[in-house]
């Protein structure tokens, strides 16, 4: 929920920056959070784990998964270079150049959210690279259902009808369209047209 409110910010504020920083969140964070669930999801589908405090050593036993759900909570925090960076970066500018006293407070509100999502998902790339003796060490399922752990021909534990069904389509012969990295502040600007 704090992220829509990121979004909002951005947009009430009525600034080029505050737009760009909108648009390019709303992007970027979708991107990351997904990650970061389907890290998690195949957690859940390889070992069985369905709490994450759980998943002690499975940086180790998964390490593929578990880099990439520390890059997602890396971007999720807003940490340099990633993603979530640069969107909060335009976010906090555009506020503090706005110069209110709630542009102020939803600049904190950024702040202090990115430090609570710090607190939770670097909790669990701590475990998960450098598991305590009281937090375990988690086993992959060998049991058929979960396959033995990453790497090639992790297909096959798929059915077949099922990895038919995961084929994306998309539009213009599947080609996917070419992303212009001036996008969001392009659509910003187009935004604010009308209001000038």
């Amino acid at each position: 929920m704090s992220n829509l409110s990121y979004m909002l910010l951005g947009v009430l504020l009525l600034t080029p920056d505050g737009l760009t920083g909108a648009l390019m969140h709303m992007m970027f964070h979708s991107v990351m959070k997904i990650t970061a669930f389907f890290a998690i999801g195949s957690v859940n589908r390889r070992t069985g784990v369905e709490y994450l405090q759980d998943a002690g050593g499975l940086g180790h036993r998964m390490p593929v998964t578990m880099a990439c759900f520390t890059v997602a909570a890396l971007g999720l925090i807003g940490i340099p270079p990633f993603a979530g960076f640069v969107s909060k970066w335009y976010l906090l500018s555009a506020a503090v150049s706005a110069g209110a006293p709630l542009a102020y407070a939803g600049a904190g509100a950024v702040l202090l959210s990115a430090l609570l999502t710090a607190f939770y998902t670097l909790g669990v790339v701590r475990k998960a690279f450098f598991p305590g003796k009281a937090d375990g060490n988690t086993a992959v399922r060998t049991d058929g259902y979960g396959g033995s752990g990453e790497g090639p021909g992790l297909q096959k534990d798929i059915p077949r009808q099922d990895r038919e069904g995961l084929r994306i389509q998309t539009p213009a012969s599947g080609k996917a369209a070419a992303f212009r990295s001036r996008f969001p502040e392009e659509a910003a600007l187009t935004m604010l047209l009308p209001m000038a």
